[in-house]
């Protein structure tokens, strides 16, 4: 039915102040009564006479089945007067009609002939000046609605002004006056603050009427001698403040709320506790400009610490904060006294850029200087004779601070020494401070968060540990001597040695040989990392006896290649440095395969250097095209850019500062001449240092959709056919962050065939001395690749959740089902009482447990004497069967809803859990099937759980060819029609044999990490020779795993 809503009685809401002002008994005129809700409650609840004016038949004939009296017509032709000529009415209704009038006023007016003495008109109005319509309109837009503010049936618009002297008008006085509230983003205008430019979004914020929906008036002929008004609430007013008094080393806190507009709690006295050791203030959660003072005995206390870029007295500048505003006072200052707060919010969100370096130059050159004092305090203790300083080796165990040199690299092309590591004081858990101990030259210094650190040594901050250090005009060839301090100005002299170990960069080292330390102890965790010592080196060899020789086959192919498309290189520009857009460009023009164009876009780069640049480049090939845009429109947009002048059969994607293989486009048109059906082909990658030396490899495995709904793991470098890109379009500016992420996923969903070219043909340029290698940096991009994921579950028609896990750019998706079937547990082996109360507690509302013995009485419970796996499935009354082995309990009671989660999904033959140890080190996250060396490899065995282990293998769910019959999930009817498990077959093979016909079946199976289980026993995971030998006897080209790299095991993978 038209105009259908539910009735709210609130007074919040429009319908709720109307009925609110009604009195038991009236007599009542509604004009518009809609779907006849409010009507039916005036007549029912308040005894009302109700009278209605309606147009729309339907809804006329569907209300006077309980009004009393009624007209059907248009209230402008006004035939309605007729129909109640003589009659008057307590109160005359107008909710959320006059602005769908033509002449509002006429009929306000013609209304107001019918009010009876002291009678009221009740009428509500949309507000035309919220902000979200005026955020539109700076922006150029106007963008009319179905429903809401901007209705496009509204015809008549007023705002408080407007009114008063339109009620003056036709002599009505108001009796009340009130409004309904909606916050910008909370109504069904998309419109955000975010889209105004920062210098206005503090006044938008602040406008009083800028959150009224609606106006609501109660109107009366006679003078109203004292009417009832209320101010418009605005929630920007009001501010939060925390005062949180540190005793004990817990914080108490005591919050409330101050009123920015009306100076309600801006001036306030409290009461600090006797034992107060520190006193944290904290204002607002917004960059800001902040007067704050404590005042003790009528005098100004003194600031010990504060997060803002500059303050000078009593005011604060807090222009870009990652963290709420705060100032700390010394506890003893207010440690059993009575102190006074006074705040006041000057500004929010209105520093120039130019003033925010201003700050950020001052309180840098503070810092610096404050460094180089302790530094030369330090080195008077010794007369300045640094022979004398005690240097400790940095790796070592050093007292008061955890610290430790992963690398050191020359970057000799900008003559500078890269240090990267990290470090905490063990008292404060607070980042430290680094000093060149005997050099003046400058120590550029970057942290990043490391949650590695922080989950190997139990620390729950988001402080950040990591670090980058560049030392410009300087190379390291032996060691470096530093000076690090704490935070309580502790110096530590430090000696890092550059080991030829230490100049690769191993971006994951760290994590692996943290959680060795503490499962295998520090004799252990040398083994382990001489071994992954072997594997760096093994990149280096990969390249001469693998990458080199299948580059030559590449080149002696490309003689026969009869389909030579164009293919069409898209490249934004912002900002980028000379040398590495040469490289860049170099990469192509050094290509073995010449049928390509390369399309430069540049986004309104300010650098001066950019535009000759681009077309000097274009001017020496012919093959290079560029744009040069007027307005910087961000990644996505200067993308598209590029897309539209790209002529070729397929386009290709890459970043204006990584650089091709030579044979990276003549192995994706060698793939295309094996197949023409394949129209999303991506290759694998690695890295490239900003020294030139190539690392971290990584070997993607074959196309697996659901590892991509859980991370973008195509990155670099994709070629899409150009027929895909026109049907789904370019990139999306609503993504901007994951905007690779968002079109991969829409891409490979209408791409006929997706092709992986297992060959490393993009190197990566990290450029190690940027923030950005901070992932908190980018926090921004992986709420982009949630919203893009969940976009993703929407256009495939799935009902699922999409949140971010502690792993940054990693995705969870909890599918939601209307059913919840009953799934039977099938167990091996005589049961242990443990496992058995652990199911027991299972959180699922119908499961049985199925054994061949056990002890426990519990109706849940069967036993079938002597029974092996594919006869107690039989037996099974669930609709799903779950395959546990002995010993293996769930390591959370909701473990069931995790193993349902993928395995309801269509085109899903089974779910495989993890098994981890008593230690949390991984048992069994999927199988691989080596048959180039004779045996089974239980992926990721022995590492951490806490760790993603290599790419996500342990940590998301993905497909899987293989996995053992351990702990499995799926439905029982098919379990049954494949013939169940081959009992002929040894343990661990019985499901890998089950999993290959499952795959004949074209069936997915599915590793998922959050359906986990734990082993107490010693690991018995392995898989032996003989029994090996059984799957030989059985299968042969079935036995080559179709996902994985061919590459994966060449240097350890």
């Amino acid at each position: 039915m038209k105009y259908d809503f539910d009735l709210s009685l609130e007074e919040h809401t429009s319908v709720g102040k109307i009925i609110s002002q009604i009195t038991d008994g009236s007599s009542v005129l509604e004009f518009g009564p809609g779907n006849g809700r409010m009507t039916q409650y005036l007549i029912n609840e308040k005894k009302c006479e109700v009278s209605i004016v309606e147009f729309d038949s339907v809804l006329f004939e569907h209300v006077m089945g309980f009004a009393q009296d009624g007209f059907l017509g248009n209230i402008e032709e006004y035939k309605w007067n007729e129909h109640f000529a003589g009659k008057k009415f307590d109160f005359i209704i107008f909710a959320d009609v006059l602005e769908h009038l033509t002449d509002s006023e006429k009929a306000l007016e013609e209304a107001s002939k019918y009010l009876a003495p002291n009678g009221e008109i009740l009428l509500t109005f949309p507000n035309l000046a919220h902000n979200s319509v005026l955020i539109d309109l700076f922006n150029n837009k106007l963008d009319w609605k179905q429903y809401g503010l901007l209705d496009r049936t509204h015809n008549s618009f007023y705002t408080q002004q407007g009114f008063e002297e339109l009620f003056e008008r036709i002599g009505l006085s108001i009796r009340r006056e009130d409004f309904t509230y909606s916050q910008v983003g909370q109504n069904e205008l998309s419109a955000s603050y975010e889209e105004l430019p920062e210098m206005v979004r503090y006044d938008f914020k602040n406008r009083p009427f800028g959150e009224v929906y609606q106006y609501f008036y109660a109107l009366r002929k006679e003078t109203v001698e004292h009417p009832e008004r209320v101010e418009p609430i605005n929630s920007n007013y009001n501010k939060q403040m925390q005062l949180a008094y540190l005793i004990n080393d817990k914080f108490e806190v005591e919050p409330y709320i101050f009123n920015n507009q009306t100076n309600e709690n801006k001036t306030t006295v409290h009461q600090a506790p006797a034992s107060t050791e520190k006193l944290r203030i904290v204002i607002g959660k917004v960059p800001a400009s902040i007067q704050l003072s404590v005042v003790v005995d009528n005098k100004l206390l003194k600031i010990e610490e504060t997060n803002a870029s500059w303050y000078q007295e009593d005011l604060f500048m807090f222009p870009d904060v990652t963290e709420e505003p705060y100032v700390v006072i010394d506890g003893a200052a207010v440690a059993g006294k009575e102190y006074t707060v006074n705040v006041n919010v000057l500004n929010e969100e209105e520093f120039f850029p130019s003033e925010v370096k201003v700050m950020d130059d001052v309180a840098s050159e503070k810092e610096k200087n404050r460094l180089l004092q302790l530094k030369l305090n330090y080195f008077d203790k010794f007369d300045y004779q640094l022979k004398n300083i005690p240097y400790a080796e940095a790796n070592a165990e050093i007292e008061g601070i955890k610290l430790t040199i992963e690398s050191i690299e020359n970057n000799e092309s900008e003559n500078e020494a890269i240090i990267k590591g990290w470090g905490f004081s063990e008292a404060t858990k607070r980042p430290l401070d680094y000093l060149l101990a005997e050099s003046m030259n400058p120590l550029q210094v970057n942290l990043i968060y490391r949650p590695d650190v922080n989950e190997v040594f139990g620390i729950d901050s988001t402080e950040k540990f990591g670090f980058i250090l560049t030392a410009k005009d300087m190379q390291v060839s032996d060691a470096v001597k530093l000076l690090v301090l704490d935070h309580q100005d502790q110096v530590y002299p430090i000696i890092a040695k550059n080991s030829q170990s230490a100049s690769t960069p191993v971006t994951r080292k760290i994590r692996h040989l943290l959680g060795s330390i503490k499962r295998n102890g520090f004799s252990g965790a040398v083994k382990n990392y001489q071994r992954s010592k072997q594997q760096s080196a093994n990149y280096e060899e990969w390249m001469t006896k693998v990458e080199e020789p299948t580059r030559a086959q590449l080149i002696e192919a490309s003689k026969d290649l009869t389909f030579q498309p164009k293919i069409s290189l898209v490249v934004p520009v912002y900002n980028v440095d000379e040398k590495w857009l040469r490289a860049c460009v170099k990469s192509l023009t050094d290509q073995v395969y010449s049928n390509w164009e390369l399309c430069l876009a540049d986004d309104a780069s300010p650098k001066v250097h950019i535009k000759p640049l681009l077309e000097e480049l274009a001017a020496a090939d012919e093959r290079v095209k560029i744009v040069l845009r007027k307005k910087n429109g961000h990644i996505s947009e200067a993308t598209n850019s590029a897309i539209e002048i790209t002529t070729g059969d397929y386009i290709g994607f890459m970043d204006n500062d990584d650089i091709l293989a030579d044979t990276a486009l003549l192995a994706v048109v060698n793939a295309l001449n094996e197949n023409q059906n394949r129209e999303f082909i991506y290759t694998d990658e690695d890295k490239l240092s900003m020294s030139g030396k190539r690392f971290d490899p990584f070997f993607k495995p074959n196309w697996n959709e659901t590892l991509l709904l859980g991370h973008n793991y195509i990155t670099h470098f994709v070629v899409v056919k150009r027929s895909i890109v026109e049907t789904v379009g370019g990139l999306r500016t609503e993504f901007n962050g994951s905007q690779d992420y968002d079109f991969v996923l829409r891409a490979t969903e209408a791409a006929k065939e997706i092709h992986h070219v297992s060959n490393i043909l993009y190197h990566w340029r990290t450029i190690e001395t940027s923030v950005a290698m901070d992932p908190q940096s980018k926090e921004y991009a992986y709420v982009a690749g949630q919203n893009a994921v969940q976009a993703a579950l929407e256009r495939r028609k799935l009902d699922g959740v999409v949140s971010m896990t502690k792993n940054y750019g990693a995705y969870k998706i909890d599918f939601r089902y209307e059913t919840e079937p009953k799934v039977s547990i099938v167990l091996s082996g005589k049961p242990s009482e443990k496992q058995l109360k652990k199911l027991l507690a299972t959180e699922w509302n119908e499961f049985e447990i199925l054994a061949s013995s056990t002890d426990i009485k519990d109706a849940r419970v069967r036993a079938f004497a002597g029974k092996n796996e594919n006869e107690l499935a039989r037996e099974a009354v669930g609709e799903f069967l779950v395959f546990l082995s002995a010993e293996l309990v769930p390591t959370e009671n909701t473990w069931l809803q995790e193993a349902m989660n993928f395995a309801r999904l269509p085109n899903v033959g089974a779910v495989a859990g993890k098994v981890i140890s008593k230690d949390d080190a991984i048992l069994n996250c999927g199988v691989i099937i080596d048959p180039a060396h004779e045996r089974v490899v239980y992926e990721q065995q022995g590492l951490s759980n806490k760790t993603i282990g290599t790419y996500f293998r342990p940590a998301l769910p993905r497909e899987i060819y293989t996995a053992t019959e351990d702990v499995l999930i799926l439905q029982k009817d098919a379990f049954l029609t494949l013939g169940g498990f081959d009992m002929e077959l040894p343990a661990e093979i019985k499901g890998i044999d089950f999993s290959i016909r499952l795959a004949k079946e074209e069936k997915k199976l599915i590793f998922d990490p959050y359906f986990e289980v734990r082993y107490s026993g010693e690991n018995h995971f392995n898989v032996k020779k003989e029994a090996y030998e059984a799957l030989t006897n059985k299968y042969s080209q079935e036995l080559n795993d179709p996902l994985i790299n061919p590459n994966q095991f060449s240097i350890g993978g």
